[in-house]
């Protein structure tokens, strides 16, 4: 069980520190874009932070992952939203290198992220803690996947747009 808490004290701090910095990037960027994703991501993150914190206090209380406490995360629909909006833009945006920059670091977490839940998963004991930390790599997977695409998006609208849109006249 100690290595359960252990486990959780570092997901809450790493969805603390993800969230904020997914905040203040949505602060600086003037590109509207990345704002909102920016702080669709940060809402994500928070939420996860929330459900964790719950987690944690039941395990801590009981001693064993707790059955009272829902562990549903909500799912991500962050990659069609950013597409959506992304190709909603009247013009070609701009990005400064501090956003690309950002996209990268962000890109680093979400990896992390990805893999420290997936280990978690496999490492769980029960279903309802196997699946709780599945859901949330899958999450984590979804905004790797959008930070991906948001930074072709940033470095090569021309290219993110002609990608789309061929995909479009194709179906």
């Amino acid at each position: 069980m100690e290595n359960k808490i252990k486990a959780l004290n570092v997901a809450l701090g790493n969805e603390l520190r993800e969230r904020d910095f997914y905040l203040a990037q949505s602060e600086k960027t003037d590109n509207p874009v990345g704002k909102k994703m920016f702080l669709q991501i940060a809402a994500e993150e928070d939420e996860h932070y929330r459900r964790l914190q719950r987690i944690h206090e039941e395990l801590s209380r009981q001693g064993k992952w707790p059955d009272t406490v829902s562990n549903i995360v909500g799912t991500s629909n962050i990659l069609a939203t950013f597409k959506k909006i992304a190709s909603l833009a009247e013009k070609t945006p701009t990005a400064s290198r501090d956003d690309i920059e950002a996209l990268n670091i962000a890109i680093q977490f979400e990896e992390k992220a990805h893999g420290f839940y997936t280990s978690l998963s496999a490492a769980a004991e029960t279903g309802a803690e196997k699946e709780f930390f599945k859901l949330l790599a899958s999450v984590e997977w979804e905004h790797l996947l959008t930070l991906k695409e948001s930074l072709l998006f940033f470095e090569s609208p021309e290219d993110w747009f002609a990608e789309h849109e061929k995909s479009q006249l194709e179906g």
